[in-house]
């Protein structure tokens, strides 16, 4: 079911859950919610915000302070959410195709199962809207969602 939801409610119960990893990277978390609502499914928004974030904390560069940037705004009629960070990046040329495949991994880590990209952009896309990234190895990831038709 669609709700009106305030984008900075989301984020924050989102940063809540992960609060112990944001605290442990020391990230540095920052938000412009220039479309503060949404009517969407709030577990579905949920779902997009804690992907999105735990990705970015998750696959975070040693070499700088992890900074992930949260935006919303409106793109004509169609409310967008934007989220960046300066990890390790994605090398689009090589893995570019396969991104929202399910079971696809990019980085080794422990906790990567390929899953997250693939429930996210299903869940998007079930409600009219779109999902694409841009990103350069070891300088970061922007992850663009089209939230509306």
């Amino acid at each position: 079911d669609k709700q009106e939801l305030e984008f900075n409610a989301v984020f924050e119960k989102v940063c809540q859950m992960l609060s112990t990893r944001i605290a442990e990277l020391g990230a540095d978390l920052k938000t412009d919610f220039k479309a503060p609502l949404v009517h969407y499914p709030n577990i579905y928004l949920e779902s997009i915000l804690l992907n999105l974030l735990s990705n970015a904390l998750k696959y975070h560069s040693r070499e700088r302070k992890s900074v992930i940037e949260i935006k919303t705004y409106f793109d004509g009629t169609k409310t967008m959410l934007e989220v960046s960070d300066n990890g390790l990046g994605i090398n689009l040329s090589k893995y570019g195709h396969q991104i929202f495949k399910m079971r696809k991994t990019f980085h080794e880590h422990p906790e990567s199962r390929g899953l997250g990209l693939f429930l996210i952009k299903n869940q998007i896309e079930s409600m009219g809207g779109e999902i694409s990234v841009k990103s350069e190895v070891n300088t970061g990831t922007t992850f663009y969602v089209k939230l509306t038709p």
